[in-house]
């Protein structure tokens, strides 16, 4: 199964428009990081949507596992999948040190803004455990949905 992945940040008037895509580029490497524009002072209109689609969310994986964060994503990514699309929410300014830090679904936008990612394809939830997949299921299996699986409450 492919999966397409779109990263989208709404950049706030007083954020640096390279800085949101350097964090892009933290987590999806393909991003181009172009930026059309700098604003000057003072900012009368608010920023375009930065926008990043790709095919590739391996480096985006490499990333969590090694932050060991791999049952979490899960969880996270699974909370709002319909089967053949999810989204979820992560910092910015995390991403932009190059980690993945995970936006509850109900919580404001963070200091530093968020970038929201929709993942589509067939049979994602699938597509999700086995891209999270990691040693330690061998001996503690998970899937979507078991007894461990974050919900709302946990919140």
């Amino acid at each position: 199964m492919e999966a397409h992945v779109t990263v989208t940040v709404r950049p706030r008037p007083h954020e640096n428009l390279s800085c949101i895509c350097r964090a892009i580029t933290r987590l999806f490497p393909d991003h181009s990081g172009i930026t059309d524009h700098s604003p000057t002072f003072p900012i009368t209109t608010e920023a375009d949507e930065i926008v990043h689609k790709t095919n590739d969310s391996s480096f985006f994986f490499e990333r969590m596992q090694q932050q060991r964060i791999l049952d979490t994503a899960m969880d996270i990514m699974a909370l709002k999948s319909d089967g053949n699309r999810t989204s979820f929410r992560l910092g910015l300014a995390a991403a932009e040190a190059g980690k993945v830090s995970f936006v509850l679904p109900d919580d404001p936008i963070p200091p530093g803004n968020e970038m929201i990612v929709v993942i589509e394809g067939t049979e994602l939830n699938h597509w999700i455990e086995q891209n999270t997949w990691h040693e330690g299921r061998r001996r503690h299996p998970r899937y979507i949905g078991d007894e461990r699986t974050l919900t709302k409450a946990d919140d």
